[in-house]
Order: C-alpha cells, then sequence, then structure tokens
C-alpha cells in the first residue's frame, strides 16, 4: 500500500482502497479551445499479501524416520487472484493437496497439509524455511518449527497400504520393527519382529 510520506497518498482513501486524482491537458491547437481540459485518475489500490494461520506451524516432538502431519490456512488478503505454489521443498517434506499449488480468489482461505517425514540424522530444534511464491514473482516464507530426536526404534515402513479388499473379505500386510544400539556403544545390534496387520473394510469408499 502506499506510505504515508509518498506524495499522492494524499489522494488515496485507506478505507476504500480508491486513488482519485485530477489529470490536466493543456493543448496547443490554432484555433481557441479552453484549456487545460481535466479528467480524473481513478484506480483500486491492492497488494500481494498472503497470511499464514498460523504465522508459524509448531510441529512439536518428531522422532527420527517418523512421519507427521499438521494443517495450516493461506489468505489471500488482497483484491487479486493469486497463482501460488510451494517451491525447492525439502525431499522430507509435502505438501497437499496439489503438491502445495493453487489459485486463490480475492479474500479466500485455503487449508493445506504438511507431512514431514524427518530424515535419521535430524536432532535438536529444527527450523525449515518454506517458499511460496506466487506468479507475479511475489515470495512469502513460511517457517515449519520442530524438534527431533533422534530414534532408534525403526518401523520397516511408514505406512501401511493394504491392497485393494472388497467388502466382507480380509487381507493382511506385514511390518518389521528393529531397533538399532546407539552409535555412541561402538557397535550396532539389531532386533527384528515382524507384525501381521489384517483390515477388513466394512464400507465402500468412493
Amino acid at each position: 500500500m502506499l506510505e504515508e510520506h509518498n506524495p499522492i497518498s494524499k489522494y488515496f482513501d485507506r478505507e476504500t482502497k480508491l486513488i482519485d486524482f485530477p489529470v490536466y491537458f493543456k493543448l496547443k491547437f490554432p484555433y481557441k479551445v479552453d484549456s487545460p481540459l481535466t479528467t480524473t485518475f481513478l484506480a483500486v489500490v491492492t497488494d500481494h499479501h498472503l497470511e499464514f494461520i498460523p504465522e508459524e506451524l509448531e510441529m512439536g516432538k518428531c522422532s527420527s524416520n517418523e512421519s507427521v502431519q499438521a494443517s495450516f490456512t493461506i489468505y489471500n488478503n488482497s483484491l487479486l487472484s493469486q497463482h501460488i505454489g510451494f517451491v525447492d521443498l525439502p525431499q522430507f517434506i509435502s505438501i497437499q493437496p496439489n503438491f502445495g499449488f493453487a489459485t486463490l480468489l480475492p479474500h479466500e482461505k485455503k487449508e493445506f497439509q504438511l507431512l514431514l517425514s524427518l530424515p535419521e540424522n535430524a536432532s535438536g530444534n529444527l527450523t525449515y524455511k518454506l517458499k511460496c511464491q506466487s506468479l507475479e514473482n511475489q515470495t512469502a516464507i513460511f517457517k515449519v518449527k520442530v524438534n527431533a530426536k533422534v530414534n532408534f526404534v525403526h518401523l520397516s515402513a511408514s505406512r501401511i497400504l493394504f491392497p485393494v479388499t472388497p467388502i466382507g473379505t480380509m487381507s493382511s500386510a506385514e511390518i518389521e520393527i528393529f531397533s538399532i544400539a546407539s552409535p555412541d556403544l561402538g557397535n550396532q545390534t539389531t532386533l527384528n519382529k515382524s507384525f501381521i496387520c489384517q483390515g477388513q473394510p466394512s464400507l465402500g469408499y468412493h
């Protein structure tokens, strides 16, 4: 928006976001014409401000090799439609829907889900700065904070994917849990144990 010290700010109405000032034309013709001619310049002033709700995403305590999810909202606080997208994301961060790309109408809010899967060597208080960019080359930074803990207990998969299962039948999948001793001990010991998970759907998916 127009700053107070801007010389044309006196023509700007901050409540209606309208800028209105006169324009004068001095004409030179071989015959007499009233001069100057006066017209008015009228425009609606807006910006490309994006508001994140919350301003920073606190993921809390997370273990390495663990996937956690949190929701946040983006508010288009302008009078223009904006095409936005998260670019240059770390490989261990995913944003849905549409991989973090969307079109926001004026004053529209849209909710996103962030999935964070910390790498094995992540530890301590970490802050990731995610870049949200618009087609107008406007960039907003969204911070994600996490307290990462090294986890020496691992699962063979962070998700259990069952095959397509008809209603009333049962399918199963195997998952393995194993623990690794701390590298500080000078060696690693792996203890494996397998579990069978079963799923029996009672309702259809649509």
